[in-house]
């Protein structure tokens, strides 16, 4: 993904969305030049992270990744868990759910919550592996695409 979105050209004809009527530009893929070096994607962190991205609301699944990731801490002890995001509007009481399920594991000082953050590539940066867990279909979940463009392996429930 990294190689292909490093071969996005943004030049093209110019159209409009038919949903949003919003100008969008074509992107056509071309080839680099005989010897260019692929780009490389930043290094894995040194000790595992796992992290899930996005608004901490129920359908994207962040108390089914606490539950099943807890589970891995008692024999990794290095693993770390990451959860990026902030609290949605109306929802409060979702994230103190999720935060209830990691100090009830023993291991809270394991886990981190970030809250909202602007910079999301840092943090995808410091993790070893990205999951997706939405437990209801996302019209376009842009956590695969953007760990993908950091060189992260991903994990997504079906």
């Amino acid at each position: 993904m990294v190689s292909v979105a490093a071969e996005i050209s943004t030049t093209g004809p110019r159209s409009t969305c038919p949903t949003s009527g919003l100008p969008v530009t074509h992107r056509t893929p071309r080839r680099p030049a005989p010897g260019t070096p692929t780009p490389t994607p930043p290094p894995l962190p040194d000790k595992p992270v796992v992290g899930i991205f996005g608004r901490v609301i129920p359908w994207k699944g962040q108390k089914e990744f606490l539950q099943a990731a807890v589970t891995l801490l008692p024999r990794f002890p290095d693993l770390r868990l990451l959860i990026v995001g902030g609290v949605s509007d109306g929802e409060p009481e979702y994230m103190d759910e999720c935060r209830a399920i990691a100090e009830a594991s023993g291991y809270a000082d394991r886990i981190e919550f970030t809250g909202m953050v602007t910079d999301v590539t840092s943090y995808y940066r410091r993790c070893s592996v990205v999951v997706h867990a939405s437990i209801q279909p996302e019209p376009f979940g842009m956590v695969l695409i953007e760990g993908m463009a950091e060189g992260r392996p991903i994990v997504a429930s079906s």
